[in-house]
């Protein structure tokens, strides 16, 4: 099988998106970058080489939708005022919130990547979509709860995973969680349908493992909202 360039810095992005729930520890406190961030790294790297050498650059900015320009350009614009409104007034920073405004901007340019790299391949999309499944692994820490502290997932009493915060891992389990309860909906073959609930049940437990109520409440508007698509769909709102 033949891989080019851009075939390969896809696959990158697939690899990246599905270890970014594995997010043990802090650069900031020991200058190690988490797997996410290492792909990203030779993703952003790559494609640079890939843009210029192949002559993309027309290519890359007209892949992403002018509307979507403007609004990412607004978001940007108006986080750096904020930032920089916080430093003017004198409210007290660390390097840590530095890093952070990184994590912003690595989110934005992941956005802008998947956004290039997907807009002539729709089975990219999907892959990239699976890709943020990837924290179903976690629900055998729900099956098997024992092995839970071999592998250092509960911190306390809450479920943290292979992160140190559960607002972080809370995160990367609601795009499953609400994904699968999507799937069970839909679903009409019985077999699958019941290994759908299985799955999201098994990841809204692990959501109230985390004790996060910013992950608890945007699951219950996620419900709320699959509930209105749901009924819609059937005409059926009983």
């Amino acid at each position: 099988m033949k891989f080019s360039l851009e075939k390969i810095n896809k696959n990158i992005l697939l690899i990246a998106l599905a270890v970014s729930f594995i997010r043990r520890g802090n650069f900031y406190e020991s200058f190690i970058p988490k797997p996410f961030e290492i792909f990203f790294v030779v993703l952003v790297l790559s494609t640079a080489i890939y843009v210029f050498r192949d002559k993309k650059i027309k290519d890359f900015f007209l892949s992403i939708p002018k509307k979507i320009w403007i609004a990412v350009i607004a978001l940007v614009v108006s986080v750096v005022v904020g930032w920089l409104a916080s430093l003017i007034k004198g409210i007290p920073s660390n390097f840590n919130m530095v890093l952070e405004f990184g994590t912003f901007g690595i989110g934005v340019a992941t956005f802008v990547l998947v956004l290039f790299y997907t807009k002539d391949d729709a089975l990219f999309a999907k892959k990239y979509i699976y890709a943020l499944l990837a924290p179903v692994v976690c629900i055998v820490f729900v099956v098997l709860p024992e092995i839970g502290d071999f592998f250092g997932v509960v911190q306390g009493d809450n479920f943290r995973g292979f992160t140190t915060n559960v607002n972080i891992v809370a995160k990367t389990l609601l795009i499953p969680a609400l994904f699968l309860v999507t799937m069970s909906l839909f679903e009409q073959n019985l077999k699958k349908k019941f290994g759908y609930i299985f799955v999201s049940s098994a990841l809204v437990t692990l959501l109230f493992w985390t004790a996060s109520r910013g992950a608890i409440l945007s699951l219950a508007l996620g419900f709320l909202l699959v509930w209105l698509i749901f009924s819609l769909h059937d005409f059926n709102w009983k």
